[in-house]
């Protein structure tokens, strides 16, 4: 039996029952769903409702609607659904949001691992990306120093060997990459240079790798500084 659906938040509900028929696995990743004209008539609603709720499900990254094919499931990933949420601007993060998150990553994932234990295959390999910054920096490549800064970060964060800790982070990477290429950029611009940002990534090598944590905190926390004088927040 077909449900029923009442007026009011029409493409609400018409929003859960496309979630309802994913979850369940009726609609499964890949797959397309029915036509529009035969879910409006299934479901007893206009084709202008029936969008509504599709593009709720493409928002959220549930569906994706493909011009000329159709709607189809995607495949979940939190890092679909984080960019889908700020490109859209239902998630009103502004840069120093972004930049306080991350640094909130690093610096929990750094002592974290210095609590625990620091194991040196991590300290060699955040001290590889530190020296591809300084190459890169050093030739005035952008690109390569964005790659390694990333990485550099990338390598931080998965001190602590967290995997739930590395999927938050895997899901907002990409809002996170551009952010840290708009710091450096800002960096570059204001102080004239390359200088400063790798007197801090290697004061926050340092004091992992002497496993230190009042020097990791004063390197993060002069950097938030930095951060926030080179954005407007409002």
């Amino acid at each position: 039996m077909m449900e029923e659906f009442k007026r009011a938040s029409l493409s609400d509900q018409i929003f859960d029952y496309i979630k309802r028929q994913i979850d369940s696995g009726v609609w499964k990743p890949g797959e397309k769903i029915p036509s529009e004209n035969e879910l409006a008539k299934d479901l007893g609603v206009s084709r202008m409702s029936l969008r509504s709720g599709i593009k709720k499900a493409n928002v959220l990254g549930l569906t994706e609607t493909r011009t000329g094919e159709g709607t189809f499931v995607k495949k979940f990933s939190m890092g679909s659904y984080f960019k889908e949420l700020y490109d859209t601007n239902i998630l009103s993060w502004n840069a120093n949001d972004l930049n306080d998150l991350f640094t909130i990553f690093q610096i929990g994932s750094a002592r974290i691992s210095i609590i625990n234990g620091l194991s040196e295959k991590h300290v060699s390999k955040l001290e590889g990306e530190l020296e591809k910054m300084v190459e890169a920096a050093g030739s005035s490549d952008l690109e390569r120093f964005h790659d390694a800064d990333l990485s550099f970060h990338r390598e931080v964060c998965s001190l602590a060997e967290n995997e739930m800790l590395m999927m938050i982070f895997g899901a907002i990477e990409s809002l996170i990459n551009e952010r840290i290429k708009e710091n450096v950029r800002r960096s570059i611009e204001i102080n004239g240079g390359f200088d400063l940002i790798l007197s801090h990534h290697r004061d926050v090598f340092d004091a992992i790798k002497n496993k230190d944590i009042s020097k990791l905190t004063a390197a993060y926390d002069a950097s938030i500084i930095r951060s926030h004088s080179y954005y407007n927040r409002y």
